[in-house]
């Protein structure tokens, strides 16, 4: 189960305990919610500062909706290798 989800309700059960002596009773059931929303993709405007020779990216423009984005990854693929009409 993962938890890195954000605004998801997750339900399990724990385990029933077997021993030498026996079988120990079945526990509740446990129900928990995450907290925060996805994180909100800003403007372009905000996140991207482009110029003659490079492109700034503000990585802080991002709202993370509550659950601290952890990092993020970052592709560059040069003018060269995209098709003529733009597409990839």
């Amino acid at each position: 189960m993962s938890l890195s989800q954000v605004s998801t309700t997750w339900t399990a059960l724990t385990d029933v305990i077997l021993t030498s002596i026996g079988v120990g009773p079945k526990s509740e059931q446990l129900t928990a919610k995450t907290k925060g929303v996805e994180p909100t993709v800003p403007e372009a405007h905000r996140f991207l500062e482009v110029s003659a020779g490079s492109v700034t990216l503000h990585l802080n423009a991002w709202m993370d909706g509550g659950c601290p984005i952890l990092y993020f990854v970052v592709e560059y693929k040069p003018r060269y290798l995209y098709k003529s009409d733009g597409n990839r």
